[in-house]
């Protein structure tokens, strides 16, 4: 908290965004400390990933926990939690194991999505997408889900539900990353004790959009995942959201569908 202060006070303050104290000391002036802290290289984020490297069970707990939402019961006798606290990685919510924090957890992320990489495919069509969103200085969230929808029928991504189970949230993150690199800002709410859905929240030039990311389970399923979305839509003061739904299902109508929800516009894309 004190390096985004300092950031704050002394970096971000007198440029073309926050001339100004009273414009610096803002909700968009913190976020864009926060996110040149997560940019720079400093010893704390080296030695994060340092111990991860050394450590390769506290390695796959932590993959297990972003990507494929794997939670566990924090047991203080366990050798790997025990020494994920000791570095700082893990704190307990309630019972369960988590993350200490949101900015370790997107440090670990940015960490893990450094080594994968996307197929020529999608590549390209996420080159063009950031180079459109660069000159408009608007990022289209309906045109990014729209993009991936089209390129992951066309990759034919969804042929083994095994694989996309356990990484349909890596590769969209990766997709997304290569599109908001530089000037937007991501983070991951996910659900404690539910491995098949998470948040992603994204900063983008003072805007912010929320992204369900959910494998259909069916409609009790379903109702559970738009009551979550339409909670964090009242806590960020937003009126529109979208759903990413990876389904497995061989009668499934892929594409997009809008709909209404407590006052809230939905848009829906199912892969």
């Amino acid at each position: 908290m004190s390096k985004i202060c300092k950031l704050m006070d002394e970096e971000i303050i007198g440029s073309p965004e926050f001339p100004t104290y009273s414009s610096v000391w803002t909700r968009e002036g913190f976020l864009a400390a926060e996110k040149r802290l997560l940019d720079e290289k400093n010893d704390l984020f080296d030695d994060l990933t340092k111990q991860i490297k050394e450590h390769p069970d506290v390695d796959k707990l932590l993959r297990g926990m972003l990507f494929e939402g794997i939670q566990r019961t924090y047991n203080p006798q366990n050798d790997t939690y025990r020494l994920g606290r000791m570095y700082g990685f893990f704190d307990k919510q309630g019972t369960e194991v988590c993350v200490a924090n949101r900015i370790f957890q997107t440090v670990f992320y940015n960490y893990y999505l450094d080594q994968e990489s996307l197929s020529d495919e999608l590549s390209g069509n996420v080159q063009n997408l950031k180079a459109r969103f660069a000159k408009t200085g608007h990022l289209d969230m309906n045109l990014v889900l729209t993009t991936f929808h089209d390129d992951y029928e066309a990759v034919g991504l969804g042929s083994d539900s095994k694989f996309i189970e356990v990484n349909g949230r890596k590769i969209f993150l990766l997709y997304l990353r290569r599109i908001i690199n530089g000037t937007g800002h991501y983070y991951v709410e996910a659900v404690i004790g539910d491995n098949r859905r998470t948040d992603v929240i994204v900063d983008y030039r003072g805007e912010q959009f929320v992204i369900e990311l959910k494998i259909e389970h069916g409609p009790k399923y379903t109702a559970a995942g738009e009551k979550q979305l339409i909670g964090y839509l009242n806590h960020y003061r937003l009126d529109k959201g979208w759903m990413l739904t990876f389904s497995f299902n061989k009668r499934k109508k892929t594409g997009s569908r809008k709909f209404m929800l407590e006052g809230k516009t939905i848009v829906e894309f199912v892969v």
